[in-house]
C-alpha cells in the first residue's frame, strides 16, 4: 500500500469513527432529555451508561420506577448497509441480540432492546426483517444524523422536540444552547453508571437554570405590573419563568433572565425607579 493510499484509509477510519461517537452522544442526550421529561420526581431511581459490557452495549438504560423495564440497551448504526445477519454467526446483530435476550431472560430482568439507525432505508430494512425470536423484545427506532448537535436541533425533529420539553423559551439558539450544555454535562460525567439526577444537576450548575423551565410558578411584582399594563400597545406574558412581550404587532421580543433571577430583579428595580410610559422608555431598560 503506498503512503498516499494508507493516508487516506486512516483518515477515513478516523472520520467514520468520530461520526460514530457524535451520534452516540447526540443519542444519549436525546434519552437523557427524554428521560428528564418522563420522570422529573424520580431521577435518582434512573442510571445511564455508554459502553456497557453486554452484547448490546452502546447505550444502556437502568430504570428502578415501577412498571418501567428495569434495563433498555441501545445498539446505534450510522452504517449504509446493514442486515441482522445469522443467529449462529458470532458478530452478527442477530447473534448479539439473542444473546443479550437469553442473557437478562436469565436473570429474571425485565427489558427491552432497541436498535436505532441513522438511516431511514436501513430503518424500513431492519425493521421489516426484524428475527420474529426478538419481535416481542426488541424496537427498531430511526435517529437521523445532521452532522452536528446544533443541527440536529434544526433538522431531526424527534431531538428539537425533547430540547422543547425542557427548555423556556423556544427560540432555535436558545434550545442549541441547552442542548450543548447536556452534551458537556454528558461528556464530562465519564459516561458510565451515571445517575441521571447527579447528571441533570450538573446541567444546572453550568449554565443551565439560564434556560430550563422553572418548576414552579413565576410571577412580577404588583408595582411592575402596573407600570407595564399603562404603556399604550404593549403586551407581555409569563412564558415557562420569562418575561415575552408584544409591542403593536410588529415588535416582540423576550428578557433573557427567568423572574427569579438577580438579572430580571435588577430589572424590575430599574423599571419601578424610572417608570417608563411609553415602550421606547422601557426599551432602554429592558434591552
Amino acid at each position: 500500500m503506498t503512503k498516499s493510499s494508507y493516508l487516506r484509509k486512516k483518515h477515513l477510519g478516523g472520520a467514520i469513527n468520530q461520526r460514530g461517537n457524535d451520534y452516540e452522544i447526540s443519542f444519549a442526550c436525546l434519552k437523557i432529555m427524554r428521560l428528564i421529561s418522563q420522570f422529573q420526581l424520580h431521577l435518582s431511581s434512573i442510571t445511564i451508561s455508554s459502553q456497557g459490557n453486554g452484547y448490546v452495549d452502546d447505550f444502556w438504560v437502568q430504570n428502578q420506577v415501577p412498571g418501567e423495564p428495569t434495563e433498555t440497551c441501545y445498539q446505534l448504526k450510522t452504517s449504509q448497509k446493514l442486515s441482522w445477519g445469522e443467529r449462529i454467526n458470532r458478530g452478527t446483530l442477530s447473534f448479539d441480540f439473542h444473546k443479550q435476550k437469553d442473557n437478562l431472560t436469565k436473570k429474571g430482568i425485565k427489558f427491552r432492546l432497541e436498535l436505532v439507525v441513522s438511516e431511514r432505508k436501513i430503518f424500513k430494512l431492519m425493521r421489516n426483517t426484524l428475527p420474529k425470536t426478538l419481535n416481542k423484545i426488541c424496537t427498531i427506532f430511526h435517529f437521523p444524523w445532521n452532522g452536528t448537535i446544533n443541527n440536529q436541533v434544526l433538522y431531526c425533529s424527534s431531538f428539537r422536540k425533547a430540547a422543547q420539553e425542557l427548555c423556556a423559551l423556544p427560540d432555535t439558539d436558545k434550545l442549541q444552547a441547552l442542548v450543548n450544555i447536556f452534551v458537556g454535562a454528558w461528556v464530562s460525567s465519564g459516561k458510565r453508571d451515571v445517575s441521571l439526577k447527579s447528571l441533570f444537576d450538573k446541567v444546572k450548575s453550568i449554565g443551565g437554570l439560564a434556560y430550563l423551565r422553572s418548576p414552579v410558578p413565576l410571577t412580577l411584582s404588583l408595582q411592575v405590573m402596573e407600570i407595564l399594563d399603562a404603556i399604550p400597545n404593549f403586551r407581555y406574558q409569563i412564558f415557562h419563568g420569562y418575561l415575552v412581550y408584544f409591542y403593536g404587532v410588529t415588535d416582540s421580543g423576550s428578557i433573557p433572565h427567568m423572574i427569579n433571577s438577580t438579572e430580571f430583579r435588577n430589572i424590575e428595580n430599574e423599571i419601578i425607579a424610572k417608570r417608563p410610559v411609553t415602550f421606547a422608555d422601557l426599551e432602554t431598560i429592558i434591552l
